[in-house]
């Protein structure tokens, strides 16, 4: 899982147009994205594959991304993260069959570096504003 991300910002930075580019950025990847903007504080949910087959084998994806402006600091938190499938078909793969082993390992994987990719994201968004 990521850090917080923090990066600073020109004093004339719009969280609800970063807020935007990130949301357009994941659904442009394929994923669900949901924006909820409280009093300067911004909080996606990015999501992928959460229910169905795929969520019952383990490689949905899915996290909460809390963005908080302070001053001219952008602070960029991870939380919700959907380990609980992954662990469940990990479990289920071991104990019966490969199947749910293989993509629970391969949803765990696309899990953890998904709040990665966001940071990565995150300073390159803000780098282009």
């Amino acid at each position: 899982m990521a850090n917080n991300v923090l990066v600073n910002v020109k004093s004339d930075f719009d969280i609800a147009v970063f807020a935007d580019r990130l949301a357009k950025t994941y659904v442009n990847k394929g994923y669900t994205v949901n924006i909820l903007n409280i009093n300067g504080a911004t909080a996606l949910t990015i999501e992928k594959g959460t229910s169905g087959a795929t969520h019952l084998l383990g490689m949905s994806e899915s996290v909460r991304v809390n963005c908080i402006l302070t001053n001219d600091l952008l602070t960029v938190t991870f939380s919700d993260e959907a380990w609980t499938n992954k662990i469940v078909a990990l479990i289920v793969g071991w104990i019966i069959c490969c199947i749910p082993l293989i993509t629970g390992v391969i949803g765990c994987v696309n899990q953890y570096s998904l709040p990665n990719n966001i940071a990565r994201d995150v300073q390159m968004i803000v780098a282009g504003m």
